[in-house]
């Protein structure tokens, strides 16, 4: 495993959505599945599969499955920041 690095998939209900928080450190999430609503600072944007999201360290950020199927993603970010 990954000493300094969290990999996970995640798979998100139609309208799930975690709450507005943020990290200490950088993160990107890999859309394989599904249409997201992102809010990331202050844009507001909505992404097909496939695609790739970088989010800056302290922006505050969530997502909303927007589809009729579970969204797919990969999450990554640092472990220990």
């Amino acid at each position: 495993g990954y000493q300094n690095l969290t990999v996970g998939i995640t798979y998100t209900a139609p309208g799930g959505a975690p709450p507005m928080h943020t990290h200490e450190g950088e993160e990107a999430h890999v859309l394989l599945e599904g249409s997201i609503l992102y809010a990331l600072g202050d844009s507001v944007f909505t992404l097909e599969a496939p695609y790739i999201v970088n989010i800056p360290p302290m922006v505050p950020h969530s997502f909303k499955n927007m589809g009729e199927d579970l969204a797919e993603l990969v999450v990554i970010f640092p472990t220990n920041v």
